[in-house]
């Protein structure tokens, strides 16, 4: 089959770098911009075309040796092949170009300096497994093959806190029926397996993976919420705290010293009653934050949550990836005075971000956090005032 030679310039949403020849843009997995390859076409569309790497030519000055055995087969990673420095300059290039796509290009001056991950290996406290066979016939845990739903047999995934990995070891893979298991490293430092025998099992929680980030996240929220709040002369201990999308309360209950009402709501029920034992601990430790912890889809409880919004000085709100879609106009008419939006998907921030700023709110400030090393995926808090 025929090849030719490309460039790539630049990475794209979803992790393939891109090039260009003869005026089509290439998307090339496992590319790194700098590249001289020779290529083989994969797939044909009308505006683009999809390749795979026949040949490295001249490899990039950002290229490097993956260190991960299963590098190129796993579809967990994209990016170990690339230094971390380009790798978060790609991330924040994907924030940049979803904005000016959407006629937000002008707030690109919002976007202040990355928050980088203090570990850029072993930073993972949850991972999902799948149980399937391997080629040989054995029984075995693994990720999917990128690209498929075929599965790779995984003994140690280098993105994995080690406490996970070694009792990946421990796992009980032969049970009858087992599809997959979560796990689960817990605050005290114990990892939690949680078996899965359909698709409809809920295993692990969501929490934020990395640590070290969720730390800054938080932090960052923090400082965001008291100094905007003050500017809207909310007095401190009266500040009423919306939160959707709340899991355990991650976000919202570093204000229960400085808030008068906390609510959040969220769909995942031992979610929800992680977040309600610790805003118990709270009260039994002296706050006096009226906390309450809702078990609810957010999309199907819009009148319940306008009760509330009605009051509400602040709204903190960290959707699943596909952020609000539809769903964004609703919020806009809640007409909360300030938004902080927490979203791992640019083009579905932005899009959400083009209806809030449409419906009367402006873009204070977008602060990227690199949540995911060694991925094409990046965590951004977007603060918004009315």
């Amino acid at each position: 089959m025929e090849t030719i030679e490309i460039r790539i310039d630049s990475l794209s949403h979803g992790g393939a770098g891109v090039g260009r020849h003869e005026g089509i843009v290439y998307f090339v997995p496992f590319s790194v911009p700098g590249d001289l390859l020779e290529i083989q076409i994969t797939k044909t569309e009308k505006r683009y075309r999809e390749a795979e790497i026949v040949r490295i030519i001249e490899p990039s000055p950002d290229r490097k040796e993956p260190p991960c055995p299963y590098f190129g087969q796993c579809g967990g990673c994209d990016w170990q092949n690339i230094t971390y420095e380009k790798q978060v300059e790609a991330k924040v290039q994907s924030l940049h170009s979803a904005l000016a796509k959407n006629r937000l290009g002008a707030e690109t001056g919002k976007i202040l300096p990355v928050i980088k991950s203090p570990q850029q290996y072993n930073y993972r406290r949850t991972a999902r497994f799948k149980i399937g066979l391997t080629d040989d016939g054995r029984t075995a845990a693994g990720f999917y093959r990128a690209a498929s739903r075929n599965m790779i047999a995984i003994e140690r995934c280098m993105l994995l806190d080690e406490k996970i990995n070694k009792s990946l070891l421990k796992v009980e893979i032969n049970k009858e029926g087992l599809r997959g298991v979560d796990l689960f490293l817990d605050r005290d430092g114990t990892v939690k397996p949680f078996y899965r025998f359909s698709e409809k099992d809920p295993g692990a929680d969501f929490v934020q993976v990395n640590p070290g980030v969720n730390d800054r996240l938080v932090e960052h929220i923090a400082r965001e919420v008291r100094t905007r709040l003050g500017k809207n002369r909310v007095k401190p201990g009266k500040a009423k705290i919306l939160d959707l999308y709340c899991g355990d309360g991650n976000l919202s209950l570093q204000f229960a010293d400085t808030a008068e009402v906390i609510t959040g709501w969220d769909s995942c029920r031992t979610a929800v009653e992680r977040g309600r034992i610790a805003a118990e601990k709270l009260t039994s430790e002296g706050s006096s934050c009226r906390i309450k912890f809702f078990e609810a889809d957010v999309a199907h409880s819009w009148k319940k949550i306008a009760d509330f919004a009605a009051h509400a000085d602040c709204l903190i709100l960290d959707p699943p990836r596909r952020g609000l879609k539809d769903q964004a106009e609703r919020l806009a008419r809640l007409n909360i005075p300030l938004i902080i939006y927490i979203s791992c998907s640019p083009p579905d921030l932005v899009r959400d971000l083009v209806v809030l700023t449409e419906s009367g709110y402006k873009i204070e400030s977008l602060q990227p956090l690199d949540m995911f090393p060694q991925t094409w995926h990046i965590e951004t808090v977007a603060v918004l005032s009315r």
